[in-house]
């Protein structure tokens, strides 16, 4: 069978060790992998149990698991005879059983079993297929049989970094801890460096050679000469005091106050730029000589410095990872980097991955294109490694690696084309119909990547797709677009006038309207009728604006909205990062510490309680209107102590002291800043509930949640804030 024959549906199963299906958006990932499920229960006679089937987010495995389920009825359908009108899938699915000479009757059966047992379905993420490991082989993975899983475990990794930086920099001279810190070697930056590579244990730290003993040896030595040529430049500023040019006194005392600022500051000269060095130079020969030593000591010390810090940050990183392994099995808590980390070192015995083989020798990973290196490890050393030569089972791929430039969830495109070259030729399958775009589209999009290599990697090629799609097309005034109307594939110039100057926040603005102007014209075709999608009239959420940032979708929803369009914002931000959280943490403040004025000032201003700038500025002269809201404060820091955070926020929300839900919606985002204060309020309450924090201590956790709110958090992802049309 030609490479261009095979489909989903005909491709063999088991022949090898793995299977790569790549997929372009709209090409029907999720239909092949239903397809091939439905395909192994039934023609391998596999059980459900047997099967594993991976992706990568909580609501795609919900969305796959229904997907699923609607396939297997359907087919279950189709062959007990009781549906005539079942879908192509289940049609094509009948006719291939049926062709291999299956019997109908054990067709419906092997269906029906599945569907029984479809709870035993493992459908899962890559962070719940390692818990799964870990809480089921916890014997063979030499970790605790009991574990608790703590989100992204940022709190563990900021405590675990920041002793690591501490029993570095307190026997440390301060000099050198300043300029480490300047260089980026403090404690909070070091932990956002480190989450990064914390985990990625496939990675070869380079450019430290020598051992950070080694590198800060001769480090006394430089301090000391430094500090020298510090004390005679002093001295001999304050001996030529009186010879020094006009304007250089002051300033030369104020640079011999601090040397270290110079010292730190690279290029820099204790002479100055250039302009104040010449002219020092003529008027003070004798000083500028000893601040030109002064500079040669800076210069020779910042190279000690700077030979030193890759060391320190390579042992920073191995120390932290060997301590966060040390407090995994003391407190028994991991973050999801733990549980990848987890499972591929236990995975070095070779006993661990010929068990989950034995336990699951089908698995089908969807969204390959975003792993990592580690996820891909974990997959090959299980499916590829472990594998025998009677085995049965395989490792059943899906992908685009043209998603994985583009990083979503640390994806590393070189971890898929690592897999890919791996996979024999014989065993791709490449899906090449659209069931998205219309005709037209689809082969302009195939004209603009009609190139060689043209996402710059070699190893990302780019296959031309086909329509499928049979829907109705757009017509606007009778007449169809994509055919003797609009091309679907426009670029548009923006209208500029000789000696016009636009800045980048004004072109934003103008792509914004002009989009909007677009959108609206369109929806007032539609609401006389003479746009339409097949019969019906064209909608709002028919309408997607696709932007690279979350500012820029901002500026499209103020657009909309100037013109009486209502619109839903989708992002991948953090609810965490957001106004709304801001705002949410001073109020916290305030109320578990109802003494401090200062946080009471800060919480007031917060647009849930609804108080204007007028309103805010009264308060400082009315006593009566702020010992009311001291009060209100301290009584909600009662209420919050009886019952719970949750509670708390939806009074303040809902009840009529501030009608604070009420407030919201009277912004042009209020269902959004409602959104986020209710999904704020869930998480608020989760954390208090699994650590029994006071006021005070989720106030806290709340600060540092906010402080390493990062987009790897799933459940902390914005919500959708309307589901209106």
């Amino acid at each position: 069978m030609n490479a261009t024959d095979r489909t989903p549906l005909n491709v063999g199963l088991g022949d090898a060790p793995e299977l790569l299906i790549e997929a372009s958006a709209g090409t029907g990932k999720t239909y092949a992998l239903t397809t091939l499920a439905a395909r192994l229960l039934v023609e391998r006679r596999v059980e459900i149990g047997e099967l594993l089937v991976v992706t990568f987010t909580i609501a795609a495995t919900g969305e796959l698991r229904d997907r699923l389920r609607a396939t297997l009825r359907a087919a279950l359908g189709r062959a007990k005879g009781e549906v005539t009108d079942s879908d192509r899938q289940a049609v094509d699915l009948l006719e291939r059983w049926q062709g291999l000479g299956i019997d109908r009757a054990d067709i419906a059966r092997r269906l029906d079993l599945a569907l029984l047992d479809l709870d035993r379905a493992n459908v899962m993420t890559i962070h719940g297929f390692c818990q799964r490991v870990l809480g089921d082989f916890a014997f063979e993975g030499g970790l605790p049989f009991a574990f608790e899983v703590a989100g992204d475990g940022a709190d563990t990794l900021h405590a675990a970094v920041t002793d690591e930086w501490r029993r570095w920099a307190y026997p440390a001279s301060p000099l050198l801890v300043r300029y480490a810190m300047k260089k980026g070697f403090a404690a909070d930056e070091l932990a956002g460096w480190a989450s990064g590579y914390v985990a990625r244990l496939d990675l070869e730290i380079v450019g430290a050679d020598s051992s950070a003993a080694e590198a800060s040896s001769g480090l006394a030595g430089l301090e000391g000469a430094w500090q020298d040529a510090v004390r005679k430049a002093r001295n001999t500023r304050k001996a030529q005091a009186g010879s020094m040019p006009e304007g250089d006194r002051d300033r030369i005392a104020a640079v011999l106050e601090r040397p270290e600022v110079v010292l730190c500051s690279r290029n820099a000269s204790y002479l100055g730029n250039k302009t104040q060095g010449k002219r020092l130079r003529d008027g003070n020969p004798v000083l500028a000589e000893v601040l030109d030593e002064l500079d040669v000591a800076s210069k020779e010390l910042r190279a000690g410095y700077d030979g030193l810090l890759p060391c320190l940050r390579r042992d920073a990183l191995q120390n932290t990872r060997a301590l966060l392994e040390r407090r995994v099995r003391e407190d028994r808590r991991l973050g999801f980097d733990d549980l990848l980390t987890g499972v591929l070192r236990a995975l070095d015995g070779g006993t661990l991955a010929r068990r989950i083989r034995d336990r699951y020798p089908w698995a089908l990973i969807d969204e390959y294109q975003d792993t990592d290196r580690v996820q891909a490890e974990i997959f090959r050393r299980i499916y590829r490694d472990a594998r025998l030569a009677d085995d049965i089972g395989a490792l059943i791929i899906v992908g685009d690696p043209k998603q994985s430039i583009y990083r979503f969830r640390s994806a590393d495109i070189f971890a898929y084309l690592n897999t890919s070259d791996a996979v024999a030729a014989d065993a791709k399958l490449n899906l090449a119909r659209n069931f998205r775009s219309v005709p037209a589209l689809t082969e302009a999009v195939n004209t603009v990547f009609d190139h060689p290599c043209p996402f710059a990697l070699p190893g990302i090629g780019f296959d031309p797709v086909e329509s499928a799609v049979e829907k109705p097309n757009l017509v606007v005034d009778g007449e169809t677009v994509a055919g003797a109307g609009s091309a679907p594939f426009q670029v548009r110039y923006f209208p500029w006038t000789p000696g016009q100057f636009l800045t980048k926040p004004d072109m934003g603005d103008l792509a914004a309207r002009l989009a909007a102007d677009e959108l609206a014209a369109l929806l007032e075709l539609a609401d006389q009728g003479r746009a339409k999608l097949g019969s019906e009239p064209v909608r709002g959420s028919d309408v997607a604006v696709l932007v690279r940032t979350a500012e820029q979708g901002r500026r499209v929803a103020r657009a909309l909205h100037e013109r009486h369009i209502a619109s839903v914002e989708i992002g991948i931000e953090n609810v965490i990062a957001s106004r709304e959280a801001e705002q949410l943490e001073r109020l916290l403040w305030a109320i578990a510490k109802p003494q401090s004025l200062q946080r009471t000032r800060g919480a007031l201003t917060a647009d849930v309680l609804g108080l204007d700038a007028a309103s805010l500025g009264a308060l400082q002269d009315d006593d009566n209107a702020w010992n009311v809201w001291t009060e209100r404060l301290a009584n909600w820091l009662e209420e919050w102590e009886r019952a719970d955070i949750a509670t708390l926020i939806r009074r303040i929300l809902e009840s009529n002291e501030v009608k604070g839900a009420e407030g919201l919606l009277r912004y042009r985002d209020g269902a959004r800043r409602l959104t986020n204060l209710k999904h704020l309020a869930e998480l608020l309450q989760e954390a208090e509930t699994r650590e029994r924090y006071s006021p005070t201590g989720l106030a806290a956790w709340f600060t540092r949640a906010r402080a390493n709110a990062g987009d790897r958090d799933e459940v902390a992802l914005l919500r959708l804030d309307s589901d209106e049309q």
